[in-house]
């Protein structure tokens, strides 16, 4: 997102934050609420383009939602998406993408209220790594010849042991495919969780499984190296041979056999 568009989401989130904050539950709702506004936005162009229209008045944009979700939506949500329609956007998708993170945002906020905001990150997680290694799975659930309620049941049936406020946010980034890759999606709402706990997501890929005592080692490390928490996420994955990768946002430190082998033939060569 350019600048000024990060910058208008994050006065949104804030006031979002508070308006949730005060609310006793129905998390889930607003976020479901929300994301049927997104892909409502998404599925009907022109009202994408008349949203995000520069050369109209940002009371007239905020009119329009009003007259279009009516009393469809919460009143919470609907004060919600009149504030995001008196922005500017510079295209129908980054509105539909700040409709969604503040979809997310719900379900996030909901499960930090609860005390599990941690739980949920570990299963998107998971989620995200099978579906990254099942190629056949992930193929299904972004099949179009069925429809986004059929993939959804799918996601559902499979998913059984997964908490609700994982598996509505998995739901959603199914319901998605294949505009966008489920796993990247993912990738975004894990980000976002651990964010939201105040916590640095560090990947770390390695050949064989590490010890506990190793992997709180390397969580004391990483905090330190990086001057505050975070959260470690081993995979294991036999293609490094040896070695590992640690992945904490756009840094990787790439210490696997396999890379200094390439790295090798790439400097003879």
């Amino acid at each position: 997102m350019r600048s000024s568009t990060e910058a208008a989401f994050s006065r949104l989130a804030d006031v979002w934050d508070t308006i949730l904050a005060e609310r006793d539950g129905g998390e889930h709702e607003c976020a479901r609420e929300l994301f049927r506004a997104a892909r409502l936005v998404e599925g009907t162009p022109t009202l994408g383009k008349a949203l995000t229209d520069p050369a109209r008045a940002s009371a007239d944009r905020s009119r329009l939602v009003l007259d279009v979700f009516g009393d469809s939506v919460s009143g919470p949500v609907s004060d919600l998406l009149s504030g995001i329609a008196r922005e500017r956007w510079g295209s129908p998708a980054e509105l539909v993408d700040v409709i969604n993170r503040l979809g997310v945002q719900s379900v996030l906020s909901g499960a930090g209220r609860a005390g599990i905001l941690k739980q949920v990150e570990e299963e998107l997680y998971h989620a995200r790594r099978l579906l990254r290694d099942e190629r056949d799975l992930r193929v299904a659930l972004g099949d179009r010849s069925r429809t986004a309620d059929e993939r959804a049941a799918l996601t559902r049936s499979i998913f059984t042991g997964m908490g609700g406020d994982a598996q509505l946010l998995l739901v959603h980034a199914v319901r998605m495919a294949p505009e966008r890759a489920i796993t990247q999606t993912l990738a975004a709402m894990t980000q976002a969780a651990a964010e939201r706990s105040h916590r640095l997501l560090a990947s770390v890929t390695v050949a064989v499984p590490l010890t506990r005592a190793q992997e709180e080692r390397l969580t004391r490390l990483l905090s330190e190296r990086y001057q505050g928490p975070v959260n470690v996420h081993v995979y294991v994955d036999t293609r490094v041979v040896g070695g590992m990768r640690i992945r904490v946002g756009d840094e990787v430190m790439d210490g696997t056999l396999a890379h200094r082998v390439a790295k090798l033939r790439e400097e003879i060569k």
